[in-house]
């Protein structure tokens, strides 16, 4: 059995698959919408536990979804469209997770390594890094929060977490050096989890000109 199909494939290969998956959910009909969100849940069959995530996601969509079909009612969207405009929102954190969620900090650092070398590719990669580490670090010490009565529990309690995280800067800077420390040299390629990845690609591509 192929082990970490989408964790382990190349950061190009990462990024090919994300930009046609967006590009593909632009559009389109909502039978292709369809079949192209099938086609992902297929290939996350490799590894269930993404699931995990993206039934998160969708938690975390919910609400935005609510509010929308709150508006198309009132302001009298054709039915049809609100439908596909639903299934994009549906079929892009599909794609967003299948891309996405079990991505190797390590293993991607060490394929865009040449990166580094450069003043202001290092730079970029740091930003990108500190800005995921931060979000989720926030979002880890904001649920360890007592649930709030009212609106000025939930802002304090946002301030806090907010203290709470500027002050771990220092251990996100030393996380981020040590991730770009990593030798490009130290992984393999994966070649297997590659070739699936492309031949997911291509499948996604002949689908969508279905």
């Amino acid at each position: 059995m192929i082990r970490g199909v989408l964790r382990y494939q190349h950061v190009y290969l990462k990024l090919g698959i994300f930009t046609l998956g967006v590009l593909t959910g632009i559009d389109v009909s909502i039978r292709q919408l369809i079949l192209q969100s099938s086609l992902f849940l297929v290939f996350m069959l490799a590894e269930i536990q993404v699931f995990k995530n993206l039934l998160f996601g969708l938690r975390k969509l919910l609400p935005y979804i609510t509010a929308y079909w709150v508006f198309a009612l009132l302001f009298s969207v054709p039915f049809m469209q609100s439908v596909l405009f639903t299934g994009q929102l549906l079929y892009f954190v599909i794609v967003m997770v299948a891309v996405w969620a079990r991505v190797d900090k390590s293993l991607l650092i060490s394929h865009i390594h040449w990166c580094t070398k450069f003043r202001a590719g290092k730079a970029m990669i740091s930003f990108v890094l500190s800005t995921y580490m931060f979000f989720l670090l926030y979002i880890s010490k904001y649920q360890q929060q007592p649930k709030a009565e009212n609106v000025q529990s939930i802002i304090n309690q946002a301030i806090a977490t907010g203290r709470e995280v500027h002050a771990a800067a220092p251990d996100v800077a030393q996380r981020i050096e040590a991730l770009l420390s990593v030798s490009d040299t130290n992984y393999p390629l994966y070649g297997r989890q590659n070739i699936l990845g492309m031949l997911f690609l291509t499948c996604l591509g002949l689908v969508h000109n279905l």
